[in-house]
């Protein structure tokens, strides 16, 4: 009986995962059901600077940061959370992140293919 409660559980948050993806929309996805559109990462990414990128940021993939912001946010469930968005490349990419128990989290661009 806990194995399909585990299983259903599982199928569930899959599916709840590609809720936005099915309406269209290009999205972050940070951890517990947390998204962020594209549009809402790029008015947060008009704040960022140079003087925020800070030594204990996270850098990922060897990319050359050149501006970042950390700001707070609710989410759609009420929920607060601390994040960072970073400009970086030449082709100011963004980058987001959430901080989550004490460590910075990646929240992956979720891209929906017509």
């Amino acid at each position: 009986m806990k194995f399909l409660v585990t299983a259903s559980t599982s199928a569930l948050s899959c599916l709840f995962l590609l809720v936005p993806a099915a309406l269209g929309e290009n999205v972050f996805y940070c951890q517990d059901m947390d998204y962020m559109s594209v549009e809402e990462a790029d008015s947060f990414a008009s704040q960022a600077v140079p003087d925020q990128i800070y030594q204990s940021d996270p850098v990922s993939r060897g990319d050359v940061v050149l501006e970042a912001y950390h700001f707070s946010r609710t989410n759609a469930n009420n929920e607060p959370g601390y994040y960072l968005i970073q400009v970086v490349n030449e082709h100011r990419v963004l980058v987001l992140w959430k901080y989550l128990q004490k460590k910075w989290s990646p929240c992956p661009l979720l891209i929906n293919e017509p």
